[in-house]
């Protein structure tokens, strides 16, 4: 396994922060980088420095936001260990990076590493869901932008909708043409607003607990707090919020990837986009520090509530030591129900007999929509 086949190292020429605490404890790959140099990570940063519209275009991105991220506090270096392995090589077109983004990514989850991508455009997803479909079959993945890019990706024909358990966070209804609603009605894909996780975040802490990756887009942010779009969009989340997603993503036990895209330098002002992703990738990291595995069936510390209410019963579960919540959906292929990530307003929702929206959608996927058409 050659990483070199895959990534460019970063130039000796480009130097960091010499008082950054978190650059100190990073191990760059300066060209000496093996398959095996992968075993002394936990975390592994990839750049991918290209805008991917109506044709490849190199941007500085990446570098801009390694020289914020670096130069922030340090984490507690006994508690993972941060590679930067370097800028995915360029294709000769779109599909040619998409595909390199999936190998290399099947790569790095032999190692078993926390994966965050600074990127390039959104397009890039495509390359991770192509990863995930091989390696997990059925997957589900979480995207944090305005509207549904997914649907506008569809005729690459990369991505088998079958497969994948499509969230969106922070979608903004009048950015969403009829095509991208179409095209989430027809999969039964779940979507929250802008309004409706606005004031409520920790509403979607589940949904990042039940994917295996996340991406955020820089267009999911308020133009106020973060000019570094290629258009700018007045709506969207604030930075504080944005920050406390980055570090759900850390948080969540199975997610192994995470990615920010679609940031523009050029039309940046003082670097304040590159040092707002900075700290999102801070936040991720810290998120990752603190880690709990735990799942009520194969752990003793969960207390169980049973809910009954007309001919239906839900169990959920609460961890006495995170106070996380799951609860179970049965499904028609399986002998043993599923456990879903969910919240205690999902709990008292039950309590007041009805059903929580969450788990209409879990138990619909599970035995409705296991073939899409």
């Amino acid at each position: 396994m050659n990483l070199n086949d895959y990534l460019n190292p970063l130039k000796n020429d480009l130097i960091f922060d010499p008082d950054g605490e978190l650059g100190k404890q990073v191990n760059f790959n300066r060209g000496n980088f093996s398959f095996d140099s992968l075993n002394k990570g936990d975390i592994v940063v990839v750049g991918i420095p290209y805008h991917m519209n109506h044709q490849l275009e190199f941007t500085k991105s990446v570098d801009l936001v390694r020289n914020e991220l670096y130069s922030l506090a340090a984490h507690d270096s006994s508690d993972c260990k941060i590679i930067d392995a370097g800028d995915l090589k360029r294709g000769k077109n779109v599909k040619e990076i998409l595909y390199s983004l999936k190998e290399l990514l099947d790569l790095l989850r032999e190692k078993g590493v926390f994966t965050l991508l600074i990127g390039g455009s959104n397009i890039l997803n495509l390359g991770v869901l192509m990863h995930f479909e091989s390696v997990w079959g059925k997957y589900s993945y979480t995207i944090v932008e305005p509207w549904f890019s997914l649907a506008d990706y569809m005729p690459y024909d990369l991505v088998n909708c079958n497969l994948l358990n499509y969230y969106n966070l922070g979608s903004q209804s009048y950015y969403l043409t009829q095509k991208q609603q179409e095209w989430i009605k027809a999969n039964y894909y779940e979507t929250n607003r802008l309004g409706k996780i606005r004031g409520n975040l920790g509403e979607t802490e589940p949904y990042l607990r039940d994917s295996g990756g996340c991406s955020i887009s820089i267009n999911a942010v308020k133009y106020a707090d973060a000019p570094g779009q290629q258009e700018p969009y007045p709506n969207g989340l604030y930075n504080e919020e944005v920050c406390q997603l980055a570090k759900y993503t850390g948080l969540a036990n199975n997610l192994e990837i995470f990615g920010v895209f679609d940031y523009s330098p050029a039309k940046d002002r003082n670097r304040v986009t590159a040092k707002l992703i900075a700290q999102m990738l801070w936040f991720s990291i810290e998120g990752y520090r603190l880690r709990y595995q735990e799942h009520p069936y194969s752990d003793d510390h969960f207390q169980k509530f049973l809910v009954t209410f007309d001919d239906r019963e839900i169990t959920f579960y609460k961890s006495e030591r995170t106070s996380r919540w799951w609860m179970e959906v049965p499904g028609k292929e399986v002998a043993r129900n599923q456990v879903f990530p969910c919240n205690l307003s999902d709990y008292e929702m039950a309590c007041q007999h009805e059903i929580p929206e969450r788990w209409l959608h879990a138990y619909r996927r599970l035995n409705f929509y296991t073939d899409k058409g």
